[in-house]
């Protein structure tokens, strides 16, 4: 199957500075963006590496990095929740949505 074109139809909202969602919508859209246009990339880094565990120590050096932007992005929207445990969570949808899109398990045109 090939993989599928990100954004299917039309772009998601980016944020602006005055948006309440802050980074986030542009942080999933330039994480999509990546992945589907950078499989292979995408694969070595992250689906072939199951002993990497994002949020503890010791992490390599651009994981940690990739992590600290999603958790930097994630913050403003934690309202009193931990924001590591919210990073992780945000990092679990999309990138559950680029394996399972690629998978074919996801209706691509969604």
């Amino acid at each position: 199957m090939a993989s599928p074109t990100w954004p299917p139809r039309s772009p998601p909202p980016r944020a602006t500075g005055g948006s309440d969602r802050g980074a986030w919508p542009g942080v999933v859209t330039a994480y999509l963006d990546f992945a589907y246009a950078n499989p292979e990339v995408y694969d070595a880094m992250l689906a072939h590496t199951a002993d990497l565990t994002l949020g503890r120590d010791p992490v390599p050096g651009a994981p940690r990095a990739a992590f600290a932007e999603l958790r930097a992005a994630v913050a403003p929207l934690a309202a009193g929740r931990d924001p590591d445990t919210l990073a992780e969570l945000g990092w679990a949808l999309p990138h559950g949505m680029v394996m399972l899109t690629r998978g074919g398990r996801l209706r691509p045109e969604t």
